[in-house]
């Protein structure tokens, strides 16, 4: 959170936020924000949102829901069967969910 408060002095387009979720793609990370630090990011800044680490289709619209105005992912389509497939999924859930919450 002190990192966010210093960035608000920032001019910058985004905060990436790391990571939202327990991943094993970065292991130096600190400790994971979950939904509700990131409720708690939003409400602090006022600079864009970027989610990251452990998202997939099956938590990215609780990651937008919770203020992230997008999300970065490595895995979830990395390893994907279909990358292209996956990348199309998430881009529709993603996209559906910023409508619903402006």
């Amino acid at each position: 959170m002190e990192h966010v408060r210093e960035a608000e002095a920032w001019d910058v387009d985004y905060l990436g936020v790391s990571p939202i979720f327990s991943t094993s793609t970065k292991t130096d990370t600190g400790k994971p924000w979950g939904l509700d630090g990131l409720r708690r990011l939003r409400d602090a800044t006022r600079h864009r949102l970027v989610g990251i680490g452990a998202l997939n289709a099956d938590n990215a619209v609780d990651v937008v829901r919770a203020g992230a105005d997008g999300i970065a992912v490595v895995s979830a389509i990395c390893s994907a069967s279909s990358p292209a497939d996956a990348a199309a999924e998430l881009l529709r859930k993603v996209s559906a969910a910023r409508a619903a919450t402006t």
